[in-house]
């Protein structure tokens, strides 16, 4: 089956011409689209890089996946990869590399997974990806301590599982979409205020830049445009326990590593004061996931807006490189 994916490239100057740059897929945060890309747009140019972030089922322009008794959040993972290696083929790349942000990690993790299992196994035409650059990215096998409460309450909410906290979930997006829809932008960075008082005090200056609030209630805006439907799905495919690719990465990358097989280099970024997507999340995924080989770099004075959109030029030269 084929699907509409939509997505946004970034890039300056000699870029535009097509040639003469390191194609980036950005994968963007939940909820999000592909207009987050242009937090980190001047970095990739600056870089040689030019990113493609793409709008994920429903968010955006990309048309929906559903998600009912006969799917499984493993499947509709596995559609999302499908769709994206669809995409790395038809634009002839050979080789490029990934920007996964926050939500977009699982995803990220999910295609290495997939690439683990194609490029280093049975199909050597697959195109090489370079390089993976996690920044912050959600791992909820880790737990949920650290993070604030009300990503603490969605988790459980999500982990419940029940007719009542699928109802409350479709409740609480429905309510989101319909504050963003209608709701002036000055009143809905007012009423965010109660949740920016539990993140640190470098997140809250960042924030507070009119700039960067624009830009994140935007990419927000656009993100629920089609509906509120495909926040209800994403949560409860990101926010789970355990995902299903998680024991086949963990294998194929050790055995990889073991037989000293050429893999992508993965370098995770993590601000120690997140309290979005905590240490703890970025700290499994180095240590249990990749075995400790991945470069894991933590920054003391960060938390999750604040690495996002200082530490932009770091993750954007690790992909390139």
């Amino acid at each position: 089956m084929i699907r509409l994916l939509a997505y946004y490239t970034f890039a300056t100057g000699d870029l535009e011409d097509g040639k003469n740059y390191h194609p980036v897929i950005y994968f963007h945060g939940f909820p999000g689209s592909g207009i987050e890309g242009g937090v980190c747009a001047k970095s990739a140019a600056r870089f040689q890089c030019k990113l493609y972030a793409i709008d994920r089922p429903g968010f955006g322009s990309s048309e929906p996946l559903t998600l009912d008794k006969t799917e499984s959040a493993d499947d509709y993972i596995a559609a999302v990869v499908r769709d994206v290696w669809d995409f790395v083929r038809r634009m002839n790349w050979p080789k490029f590399s990934i920007v996964a942000v926050s939500g977009g990690g699982p995803f990220a993790q999910a295609m290495l997974e997939s690439y683990m299992l194609t490029k280093l196994g049975i199909d050597t035409s697959v195109p090489t990806l370079e390089a993976i650059s996690v920044v912050a990215g959600v791992c909820c096998s880790a737990g949920t301590e650290g993070m604030m409460p009300q990503n603490q309450a969605l988790c459980r909410l999500i982990m419940k599982d029940s007719f009542w906290s699928r109802l409350l979930l479709r409740i609480q997006f429905s309510l989101q979409r319909f504050l963003l829809r209608y709701f002036p932008e000055k009143l809905i960075i007012s009423m965010s205020k109660p949740m920016l008082r539990y993140c640190p005090q470098v997140d809250k200056e960042v924030f507070s830049n009119a700039v960067i609030q624009h830009h994140f209630i935007e990419n927000a805006k656009e993100a629920i445009r089609q509906s509120a439907e495909p926040l209800f799905i994403e949560s409860r495919v990101l926010f789970r326990a355990h995902q299903g690719f998680e024991s086949s990465l963990r294998e194929k990358w050790s055995q990889a590593c073991s037989e000293g097989k050429k893999v992508p280099r993965v370098t995770i970024f993590q601000g120690k004061l997140d309290v979005n997507v905590p240490p703890s999340h970025s700290r499994y995924v180095h240590r249990e996931l990749l075995c400790g080989t991945s470069l894991l770099r933590e920054y003391p004075y960060l938390g999750h807006v604040s690495l996002v959109v200082r530490k932009a030029d770091e993750y954007m030269q690790s992909a390139a490189l």
